[in-house]
């Protein structure tokens, strides 16, 4: 009993052990989902599966021997090795007819791996432009505005957005160059439309375009309409000739046939018509605008006349024509001086003289002379002008400059033309000429105290580092400045102001040193000195910094006193030495002068004898007895 029931067991435990390794490999052979692999390419090009699932799978069907039941076996071979692993099902024994065992070789199944790439799509702007001129219609005198409204609504930043556009007048807009991803850009752009031929309907069309790629370029593009008007007036007037030119039109001045020609209008145009035995002129129906009018009459001269033109705004201009100006004016110049320095102001003397019957006012000059800036003309330069009474001559002073660089013995010319204030086509001509002498030169400028200490010499001319410009310093007061010749004559002295600025009196032109006097030194002498000055006028800086005093060449030198000698000839010694050896001392005195001294004495003391007799005398008389004088008496 025990054996039979051992045996059904041996014969069915292969069965079961078939049937239940069936089932597990069937479980086994159902695929679960696999990771994304990731691919990693070495620099030798090939391609490295990363993936958490690091082995190669490989499944195979095989039949059993024992039982003939297909069992499914699932051999994994690791990547790194080739030896197949082999899978023992549970339960099986070492019975030969009743175990099963399956292996897999490398070679017997196929594999297939499949790899998924998930690279991102690449970042792009796209831009949506949206536009609208501001008002249905406009004038074409006017200007057609246009908003314009412009959105990013890509991922990345648009640069270098440019605005282009299309039609009979282009808009102008102002620059976008960058528009952020979602960002709003809203501009207002602005049409010229007078440029236009005629009303009528304006179509423009604009594009916006970006260095980057535009992801929707459909949408970069907008078309826009609008209407142009036009207004149209008329323009009237009278021509009338003021023989008395006081301004003002007076029955019997007008002029019959004169040639009208008007330009203007939007768009511009040109019209002409004659005037009629009233002298009156019409244009009908032209473009309303800015008109500039001329007037041609034979004996007449007419300035431009000015209009605006605009529906029911008739200017109804009347438009004045004078007499030739030379017909009544008379003009002379003269220079004062037959012969003028260069660069400097030459003084001329200008006389007008009106010949009509009536004042002429508001006379202008206008000069083109071989001068420089700085021409003086007094009232012929106002706004005012001149007004010269009727059979009157009135002079005027003017200065003009001479050209600094006229050569020495040349001429110098002035021409002016002398108008009446705006009808500077009608005007008188004068001129005046000038001997040109050799002129002075003027050096003026500043001494500034060079605070910074930068060198003033520059390697290469021009160059400018860290150490070599301009200093920097205030300028300073009271100090003096002197020219000296090449000889070193002092030729010209000056003082600075409170600011530091100097001006030296005109000198000849030429090379000059300049100098300081005072405890300063000038930073760079050889800079200035010597200094070639040219005829005109110059300014240059002078920068000093304290340093040894430095002379006053005007100042002379104190003396230390002596006395005075007085003059005397000079002896030579006495021949007989033993004059000395007697005593008598040897002074140098002149003898001559010594015998003069002797006859002073001498006059002197024979007058004071003379006196002092001459007194005694005197008092003898008077003690005298009266009976001897009485005496004396009687016998006379």
């Amino acid at each position: 009993m025990h054996r039979r029931l051992s045996v059904l067991v041996a014969a069915c435990l292969p069965l079961a052990a078939a049937s239940l390794f069936a089932s597990t490999a069937t479980a086994q052979a159902v695929p679960a989902p696999r990771p994304v692999a990731e691919q990693r390419v070495d620099p030798l090009g090939s391609t490295e599966r990363t993936s958490s699932e690091q082995t190669a799978a490989a499944t195979t069907t095989v039949r059993s021997s024992a039982t003939g039941v297909p069992t499914t076996t699932t051999t994994t071979t690791p990547r790194a090795s080739t030896i197949p692993s082999t899978t023992t099902p549970t339960g099986s024994t070492t019975n030969a007819t009743s175990a099963t065992t399956t292996s897999a070789t490398p070679t017997a199944p196929e594999t297939t791996t499949t790899v998924s790439s998930t690279t991102p799509a690449a970042e792009s702007p796209d831009l949506r432009v949206t536009a609208e001129f501001t008002q249905p219609s406009y004038d074409i005198r006017d200007y057609a505005y246009i908003r314009l409204s412009v959105t990013n609504v890509g991922t990345a930043t648009a640069t270098a957005v440019t605005i282009e556009s299309t039609g009979q007048s282009r808009p102008s807009f102002p620059p976008l160059w960058r528009i952020e991803p979602g960002a709003t850009v809203e501009v207002k752009g602005d049409v010229a439309l007078f440029v236009l031929p005629g009303p009528g309907p304006l179509a423009v069309s604009i594009t916006l375009r970006s260095d980057e790629p535009d992801a929707n370029p459909s949408d970069n593009t907008v078309n826009l309409t609008t209407i142009v008007t036009q207004v149209r007036a008329d323009f009237t007037g009278v021509i009338y000739g003021d023989a008395n030119r006081d301004g003002i039109r007076q029955p019997g001045e007008e002029i019959a046939g004169a040639l009208v020609t008007t330009t203007g209008g939007r768009p511009e145009g040109t019209y002409s018509t004659s005037t009629g035995a009233d002298g009156r002129f019409a244009f009908s129906d032209i473009p309303a605008g800015e008109y500039a009018t001329r007037v041609e009459a034979s004996g007449w001269r007419f300035g431009v006349h000015h209009a605006l033109v605009d529906k029911g705004k008739d200017p109804a201009a009347e438009i004045d024509g004078l007499r030739p100006l030379a017909d009544v004016l008379t003009v002379s110049m003269r220079f004062d001086e037959e012969a003028n320095r260069a660069a400097e102001l030459a003084p001329l003397t200008v006389k007008l003289t009106n010949r009509g019957s009536v004042p002429v006012r508001g006379v202008n000059a206008k000069c083109d002379s071989s001068s420089n800036d700085g021409s003086d003309w007094g009232d012929l330069n106002s706004y005012e002008g001149v007004t010269i009474p009727p059979s009157t001559t009135r002079t005027l002073r003017a200065r003009t400059m001479i050209l600094a660089w006229a050569p020495p013995g040349s001429e110098a010319s002035v021409t002016c033309d002398f108008f009446v204030r705006y009808t500077s086509s009608d005007f008188v001509r004068s001129s005046a000429t000038t001997r040109v002498l050799p002129g002075f030169g003027t050096l003026t400028g500043s001494v500034m105290r060079a605070d910074s200490g930068v060198s003033l010499r520059c390697w290469p001319p021009g160059s400018v580092t860290a150490r070599c410009g301009y200093p920097t310093g205030p300028g300073v007061p009271d100090i003096k400045i002197y020219l000296s010749d090449s000889a070193g004559k002092v030729s010209a002295r000056a003082v600075t102001d409170r600011l530091g600025d100097f001006a030296f009196p005109p000198v000849m032109p030429g090379p000059y040193s300049i100098k300081v006097v005072g405890p300063w030194r000038m930073t760079q002498p050889d800079v200035f000195s010597p200094y070639n000055i040219s005829v005109g006028t110059t300014r240059i800086r002078i920068w000093v910094v304290p340093g040894p005093d430095q002379p006053d060449p005007d100042s002379t030198p104190s003396a230390p006193p002596t006395t005075p000698q007085r003059a005397h000839r000079t002896h030579p010694a006495p021949s007989n030495p033993t004059a000395r050896a007697n005593g008598l001392a040897h002074t140098g005195a002149d003898m001559a002068w010594q015998t003069g001294l002797g006859l002073l004495s001498v006059l002197f003391g024979a007058l004071l004898v003379h006196r002092v007799r001459r007194s005694a005398r005197r008092d003898a008389s008077t003690r005298r007895p009266k009976g001897l004088a009485a005496r004396r008496t009687g016998l006379g």
